[in-house]
């Protein structure tokens, strides 16, 4: 399932493992309309792309169409 999140500009979200070992940051760096900036401080080795460029999720997926298919499997 997918975890919803409120935050404000300037606000972090931290990601950790299982284990509580941090893995990295997800920051919100400015919201303009109905954009919102993300700010990613991973290690470099870890790769963060867009769904709708992502050869694994497929073009055109919103956030909307994951969830709900991460609901049915």
């Amino acid at each position: 399932p997918m975890l919803c999140l409120s935050r404000k500009k300037h606000e972090v979200v931290n990601i950790y493992d299982s284990n509580g070992v941090p893995l990295g940051s997800v920051c919100i760096t400015h919201i303009k309309g109905d954009k919102v900036g993300l700010g990613f401080d991973f290690p470099s080795d870890y790769v963060i792309m867009r769904a709708e460029v992502d050869p694994g999720v497929g073009y055109g997926k919103r956030a909307k169409d994951l969830t709900r298919h991460n609901r049915t499997g």
